[in-house]
């Protein structure tokens, strides 16, 4: 699966549709259908579309990467055994309950 971001593009003059990267697709550029061979003009609304394609799939990694982080800062700060009764996970409970607040006290 590919990471880049596509666009469909459909070609008027045989309705043949095709894929284009969005860093390929600038804002007023033309296209060649490989189905007919013509080429045609794309609108001037498609370079602003790519470029707000472009932004949104740069969020959807940054998201992706900071929840990466967020588990793995997680794990690491995880007790490496489970707690194996009741009163075990409620002791643990607590101490995860009482860490912020004595970390609000000092502020």
């Amino acid at each position: 699966m590919s990471t880049d971001v596509v666009m469909q593009l459909e070609c008027p003059h045989c309705a043949y549709r095709l894929f284009a990267p969005v860093s390929l697709v600038e804002p007023c550029p033309s296209a060649t259908c490989p189905a007919c061979t013509r080429s045609f003009v794309l609108d001037p609304e498609i370079g602003a579309l790519s470029r707000l394609l472009g932004v949104a799939h740069a969020a959807r990694r940054e998201r992706e990467r900071r929840r990466v982080a967020a588990e793995a800062a997680w794990r690491a700060t995880a007790t490496s055994q489970p707690p194996k009764t009741l009163s075990d996970v409620l002791a643990r409970l607590d101490e995860l309950l009482e860490r912020p607040a004595k970390s609000r006290k000092r502020a």
